[in-house]
């Protein structure tokens, strides 16, 4: 399990299993103790956006990756969000800005 801090415009790179994903956030929402965040998908063929709730399931990006949020706070307020990905060990993550 890899756990990001990340703000809007911000996501992470996945490489690996012959396939390239970028994650990226494009917008924070709810309270600090309701997170939620959109996200959107580069690299994977059928899946463009994802809505991720604090408190709800992980979500699946593609086999062998899973997404959500993993604390309920946020040390730095509104503009950041803590994502977990969950990946086989198949898969690199790394943090990367896109904006």
């Amino acid at each position: 399990m890899v756990d990001i801090k990340t703000k809007v415009g911000q996501g992470a790179h996945i490489e690996g299993n012959g396939k390239s994903i970028d994650i990226i956030v494009t917008n924070i929402s709810g309270t600090k103790r309701t997170r939620e965040a959109d996200l959107k998908i580069n690299g994977v063929p059928g899946l463009t956006n994802i809505h991720l709730k604090y408190n709800s399931d992980r979500k699946k990006i593609t086999d062998g990756i899973e997404i959500g949020i993993i604390t309920e706070h946020s040390e730095r307020g509104g503009k950041w969000v803590n994502l977990y990905y969950v990946a086989n060990k198949k898969y690199l993550i790394l943090k990367r800005k896109y904006d």
